[in-house]
């Protein structure tokens, strides 16, 4: 996924990230028409609000989302992720330096202070496309 440092207008940003999500996020295969026809596609929109900068130990698991920005090189990860991982806040950092390909094995204090961070928190609807569909049709 392509992480944006800007705010987005819904109107955009939904249908141009949800055909990002669908069709070009290398970490999985293109939906294909066939999913959509056998009706049990799910649909996950993640809406991310209230971005603050903040120290990178200074967010909740299960709570907030971060995006890091270290070295130049920046990840993020959703509010689900760290706790669905059953992580904490260092694992979870160090997985995102990992993510942005940035290998470091320790959380030094050298290392936190060169971490630039910001937590945000996030608003999720869950959908079948057949729900989309009843919905579209009522």
């Amino acid at each position: 996924m392509h992480w944006l440092p800007y705010p987005l207008k819904i109107q955009h940003g939904i249908p141009k990230y949800a055909c990002v999500a669908a069709l070009e996020d290398t970490r999985f295969s293109p939906v294909t028409a066939k999913e959509f026809d056998e009706g049990n596609l799910l649909v996950d929109v993640s809406l991310l609000v209230r971005f603050t900068p903040c120290d990178p130990l200074d967010w909740e698991v299960g709570k907030h989302g971060i995006t890091i920005v270290y070295k130049g090189r920046s990840s993020v990860f959703l509010p689900c992720v760290a706790e669905e991982q059953g992580w904490d806040q260092p694992t979870t950092l160090l997985h995102l330096l990992h993510k942005g390909g940035s290998y470091v094995k320790e959380l030094t204090a050298d290392v936190l202070k060169s971490i630039s961070c910001t937590r945000f928190e996030s608003s999720v609807e869950h959908m079948t496309f057949s729900e989309y569909k009843q919905r579209l049709s009522a």
